[in-house]
Order: structure tokens, then C-alpha cells, then sequence
């Protein structure tokens, strides 16, 4: 019987039920291979997290702008209240 017809499993060098594959040169459940696993998986949970901060940081920084304009707004408009106030205040004294 040559290799070609014997299942896979079987292959000569390999050994049934142990994870081994010494065709391939590594372990089939090699646990370097969940490590880097894991690695690609915090490193793209990490940028996840560096974007969603971005994006959070660019919100904010749009909702500081909008507030900043309409305390401009509310100031300038407090300001002709305050210069008609005194032009009312002065035509008072006047007469």
C-alpha cells in the first residue's frame, strides 16, 4: 500500500490523535499559532479603541466649537444690550 492510498491521517510519520503533524513540520494545535492569534487580535482591538478615541477627541473637539460659538453669540448679543442700555441711559440724563 503506498502513501497515496492510505487516509491522510495515517500518513507514515504522523500519529493518530496527538496533534502531530510532522508532514507539515509543526503541531496541528501549535499554540504559537493561538499566541499570534490572540497578538493580531489586541493589536486590532487596540486600534479600534486609538480610532474610536479619534473619533470621540473629533466630536468633542466639534461640540467645543459649536458651545465656544454661541457663547460668542451670547456675549455680543449681551454687548448691544449693554451699549443700547447706555444709549438709553445717556438720552435719559440728557433730558
Amino acid at each position: 500500500m503506498s502513501s497515496n492510498d492510505m487516509p491522510k491521517n495515517n500518513l507514515p510519520g504522523n500519529i493518530p490523535g496527538s496533534g502531530l503533524d510532522r508532514t507539515a513540520g509543526v503541531l496541528k494545535d501549535d499554540p504559537r499559532q493561538d499566541e499570534g492569534k490572540m497578538h493580531r487580535m489586541m493589536r486590532e482591538a487596540e486600534q479600534k479603541m486609538r480610532d474610536g478615541k479619534a473619533r470621540a477627541e473629533e466630536a468633542l473637539g466639534e461640540a467645543g466649537h459649536k458651545i465656544g460659538n454661541k457663547m460668542h453669540q451670547a456675549g455680543q448679543a449681551m454687548n448691544k444690550k449693554s451699549e443700547v442700555a447706555r444709549e438709553e441711559a445717556s438720552e435719559m440724563a440728557n433730558k
